[in-house]
């Protein structure tokens, strides 16, 4: 037998493009914000932006992403109907920064990037406190470079129209904000409808 190396219970992190319109930009820039509490970045008041009818379209457009990455990609049932339950405007001012956390009550989570450059910060997935893979970081054999086996935590370069989806349980974080450009995004949870976890006869319907 050939030698193998199997990739058991991967983090499926989904990454997509919706090219930007300037109307979503705009209307992202005019709502309304607080510092957050830690004191790092801006989040809207309104946590539920895809309401409004100027955001329609761009709720549309992410929810046949999500859809592909959970059809496709997961291949959960399609009687499963998937939908955003909530999304907010966030801005970094430069410095401005986003501290490791995950998101509760939803399913899958996202970003999607409205105005950014290549200094505005990157956007890091980490394995987590308690997640497993080759090495802990009390105790890391020196590697020729870290792959997706090895290393603590993953980068994703952010750009403007792009469209970043994972499960809502991953840890992740923003980097600093090095550009002198404010950055703006939209995040946003999604959540299911339909019947599920039909696991020895017993299931859920979700309305």
């Amino acid at each position: 037998m050939r030698p193998q190396l199997h990739s058991l219970f991967p983090t499926p992190v989904f990454q997509s493009e919706i090219p930007l319109e300037d109307k979503w930009l705009e209307y992202v820039k005019d709502l309304l914000y607080d510092r957050t509490v830690g004191d790092t970045n801006y989040i809207s008041r309104d946590r539920n932006i895809f309401v409004q009818p100027e955001l329609h379209d761009l709720r549309d457009k992410i929810e046949e992403q999500i859809k592909f990455y959970a059809y496709q990609y997961l291949k959960v049932q399609q009687y499963v109907e998937i939908e955003v339950c909530r999304a907010w405007g966030v801005y970094h001012r430069p410095s401005d920064w986003a501290a490791k956390h995950c998101h509760s009550n939803s399913i899958f989570s996202g970003i999607y990037y409205l105005d950014v450059d290549e200094f505005s910060g990157d956007l890091l997935i980490d394995k987590g406190q308690h997640a497993t893979n080759c090495f802990i970081p009390t105790l890391t054999p020196d590697v020729t470079h870290f792959n997706q086996f090895t290393q603590q935590n993953w980068r994703l370069k952010p750009e403007n129209g792009m469209l970043v989806a994972f499960p809502s349980q991953v840890i992740h974080e923003v980097e600093a904000n090095r550009s002198v450009i404010d950055r703006y995004c939209i995040a946003f949870d999604v959540f299911i409808r339909g019947r599920f976890g039909d696991m020895g006869g017993s299931d859920v319907t979700i309305k």
